[in-house]
């Protein structure tokens, strides 16, 4: 574009395929100059604003584009808080989680960076984000009045994500803990961890309800729930291979939810008051038949996972053998495969057994 840059600044972009010269960033230190090149509204002649930019080596050189002298680390990683626009008077403070309660960080909370999504001019007017600095310490906000609430915490490990419409405080703490309390409200929490981060075989779980003072914690055992009032939740789990769904009411304030297998959800409660949640209240729901790969529809990919299990080049876990033994037999033989063929091709819709 007629400039010089003295500046270049890798990034990989997940709307380019390849790694791209024209999607890193070029600056002229000296005038403060910047552009993207593929994006034609990213540079200082647009007025655009660069808000924030976390860089992680692993993942910015997960295809080797980094390598020699071209390869550094980064400091560690920043917490960051994000959120949907809030109307009332709010505040932030880091604070550290014990088991049962929490206190306020000793720190200053002033090294906590605030960056706004400009709207017509209003700089208070868009999403909000914060970094929050230091991987060990959780944070609480509180609102002057009730606010409907949608924020997400990107820790290391751990994405957090929480809704609720009457809030008035949410904490986020980097062990995989949530919590909201204020006026009752339907919710929704939602742990993602990294590979090796989750206590089971799901990377993923969420739960949705209504309540008043909810929390949602990771544990050694699965995740505990905690909410006054346990009437109506739904539970999702997900892993590469299964997204089993439950769903429960109970009198209880806590309830754990724990893998009774990678296919099937199980919601346990602690009745004697020992601190062990040893007694099952609810489970989700047996396979579907015909659903072999547990996808939430029974499709084609179905017919050829059994077929690859009869050809003797692919397995079938207990799950996946009861969705795919259609006719009752007992067995999955050629039989199974040719209904569920028959049920995709909508030869028959429903599976009669034997």
């Amino acid at each position: 574009n007629g400039e010089t840059y003295n500046v270049k600044v890798l990034i990989y972009d997940n709307q380019a395929a390849d790694f791209n010269d024209d999607f890193c960033m070029y600056i002229n230190t000296a005038t403060s100059q910047w552009t993207i090149p593929a994006n034609p509204d990213a540079n200082t002649a647009s007025k655009a604003s660069l808000n924030l930019a976390i860089s992680d080596p692993r993942i910015l050189n997960a295809h080797g584009y980094l390598t020699d002298s071209h390869y550094s680390t980064a400091r560690e990683f920043i917490p960051c808080r994000s959120s949907t626009r809030i109307n009332s008077t709010y505040r932030i403070r880091r604070i550290d989680l014990n088991d049962n309660s929490w206190s306020f960080h000793d720190g200053l909370d002033d090294d906590i960076e605030f960056f706004y999504t400009y709207t017509d001019g209003d700089e208070t007017g868009g999403d909000l984000l914060m970094t929050v600095p230091g991987n060990e310490i959780g944070c609480i906000m509180t609102f002057d009045s009730a606010e409907a609430i949608e924020q997400t915490m990107s820790y290391e490990n751990d994405f957090l994500t929480v809704q609720f419409d009457a809030a008035t405080q949410a904490i986020f703490d980097p062990s995989g803990y949530i919590e909201v309390s204020g006026a009752e409200s339907d919710y929704f929490m939602n742990i993602v961890s990294n590979d090796g981060y989750y206590p089971t075989d799901w990377y993923e779980v969420a739960v949705s309800g209504t309540g008043s003072q909810v929390s949602l914690r990771k544990v050694e055992q699965g995740y505990i729930l905690t909410s006054d009032n346990m009437q109506e939740v739904a539970v999702a789990a997900s892993s590469d291979r299964a997204h089993p769904l439950c769903e429960f009411s109970a009198d209880v304030p806590e309830v754990l939810i724990y893998e009774i297998s990678e296919h099937v959800i199980g919601i346990a409660a602690d009745t004697d008051g020992d601190g062990k949640f040893e007694t099952p209240i609810a489970e989700s729901a047996p396979p579907a038949a015909g659903d072999v790969d547990d996808s939430g529809t029974i499709d084609i990919l179905d017919v050829i996972k059994v077929n690859k299990f009869l050809l003797g080049s692919a397995t079938l876990d207990d799950f996946a053998r009861t969705a795919a033994d259609v006719d009752g037999s007992g067995q999955v033989d050629s039989n199974d495969s040719l209904n569920i063929l028959k049920y995709v091709v909508e030869l028959i819709d429903t599976f009669e057994t034997i």
